[in-house]
């Protein structure tokens, strides 16, 4: 082999070592970073206390993920019935949209569980201490605003939603088990729905 090939092989193994460095150091800096990020996001639910296991970013398709996600409202059952929890949560971009400059993600909720509490107003105040549905989409932008992603597209797998009637003194509990649910087409922008009709399957 000519010395001047074996420069140019030197070169481009140089090359190569050092942008698999750099991804590595990407990757090692991103993940404590979205850790931090989403700490802070969910630590400005008001009323609730909220925790996970990890949180992880994947250069190789954009992804951002949180895994064992409890939120727990400090009223009405507590610990004992987390508002919300899910298994893994996970945001990944749609390439399709990326060769057009949009950024455009999916979202994938693992094992999503709601508990929803109905309560009587309490005594002198006039205010429901329950869990209800309508408060859901607080936690979901406060997870969306740490992404830069226009959601188009929701998918739930084996998920759970149960109802208590705290209003009863027996507390009955309806549960519905094994949700499968896909939403998609639901971009806010005309541009991203390209006239598509939203879908709930």
């Amino acid at each position: 082999m000519r010395p001047r090939s074996r420069r140019r092989i030197a070169i481009a193994l140089g090359v190569l070592a050092a942008i698999a460095l750099v991804v590595v150091a990407a990757k090692l800096a991103l993940d404590p970073l979205a850790t931090w990020r989403t700490r802070r996001a969910l630590a400005g639910l008001k009323g609730m206390d909220s925790s996970f296991s990890a949180v992880s970013v994947r250069l190789r398709d954009l992804s951002y993920e949180i895994r064992d996600l409890r939120i727990d409202k400090r009223t009405a059952g507590g610990k004992d019935l987390p508002f919300f929890s899910a298994r893994r949560i996970r945001f990944g971009l749609v390439w399709r949209e990326v060769l057009h400059r949009r950024l455009v993600a999916r979202m994938d909720l693992e094992r999503p569980i709601f508990h929803l509490v109905e309560a009587g107003p309490s005594a002198g105040k006039g205010a429901t201490t329950g869990q209800e549905v309508r408060q859901a989409p607080e936690i979901g932008k406060k997870l969306s605003d740490e992404t830069p992603f226009l959601l188009d597209r929701v998918q739930v797998r084996d998920g759970e939603l149960v109802w208590v009637d705290a209003t009863e003194p027996s507390r009955p509990v309806l549960r519905f088990h094994w949700i499968e649910a896909t939403l998609e087409n639901f971009a806010t922008r005309p541009a991203l729905s390209r006239g598509e009709p939203t879908v709930l399957a």
